[in-house]
């Protein structure tokens, strides 16, 4: 379950990477960092959750332009 999770953290960050809200070495940081045992992962998703909100919301503003 914890491998699967991980696994959807990491293609959601991809996503953010491609719409260039993360950078690659960003993506690389959160890759190690949440293959850590202590961290909690549930945090880590609502960090990217928030995001991709944000950069949803960043695109609507540049398409209103």
């Amino acid at each position: 379950m914890r491998a699967a999770r991980i696994a959807e953290i990491g293609r959601r960050a991809n996503a953010l990477r491609k719409a260039s809200f993360y950078s690659t070495e960003e993506v690389k940081w959160l890759a190690g960092y949440v293959r850590q045992p202590q961290v909690q992962l549930v945090e880590v998703e609502l960090l990217v959750a928030n995001a991709e909100r944000l950069a949803e919301e960043l695109s609507k503003q540049e398409k209103a332009r």
